[in-house]
């Protein structure tokens, strides 16, 4: 689908920046960059680094032949995306923001699916949805340790795959 961006300083200006955008786009915590996934037909998917303020694209932050998805921002200039890099099951990987390539963050190697990401509340953390033997569990990982926790265990067949998340302000509560 298309990506553009809308200026809200009561300009109203709409600029389109791709007409192949895929799924999951994140703005930095400074709003100086917004990272999204590009794959034109029959065509390798891109993690891109957008900045409006120069009204151009970046150099392609990440560009290999592997499925990618949801990017997040785990700090000023590290992002975590789902991806299926290496022909492995789809886990968690990062890249930082000038490096040109990507390092694994969370290789599940149980018969479990990532299938949603979210940042979490403060930016250092993350939410993600992983499906195993049909059950919908929701975990929260964070950058000061390597053990994920779980958030939910079986939801019943409930999925937030389609469905809007949102985090309160003071990090207590999530919809």
């Amino acid at each position: 689908g298309e990506l553009g961006v809308l200026d809200l300083d009561g300009g109203g200006r709409w600029t389109i920046y791709s007409r192949h955008a895929r799924r999951g786009l994140a703005w930095s915590p400074d709003s100086a960059l917004l990272a999204f996934i590009e794959q034109f037909p029959d065509d390798r998917p891109a993690l891109w680094l957008l900045d409006p303020q120069k009204g151009r694209l970046e150099e392609p932050l990440i560009q290999d032949p592997s499925w990618k998805a949801d990017p997040i921002w785990l700090s000023a200039r590290r992002l975590a995306y789902l991806s299926d890099r290496n022909a492995e099951d789809i886990n968690v990987w990062t890249a930082t923001v000038g490096s040109g390539s990507a390092q694994p963050l969370l290789l599940l190697d149980r018969s479990e699916d990532i299938s949603r990401l979210w940042s979490g509340p403060g930016g250092d953390s993350m939410i993600y949805q992983s499906i195993e033997d049909g059950a919908t569990q929701l975990w929260w990982w964070w950058a000061t340790t390597d053990r994920p926790v779980p958030l939910t265990r079986d939801l019943a067949g409930l999925s937030v795959e389609d469905r809007a998340v949102a985090f309160s302000p003071d990090g207590l509560r999530m919809a």
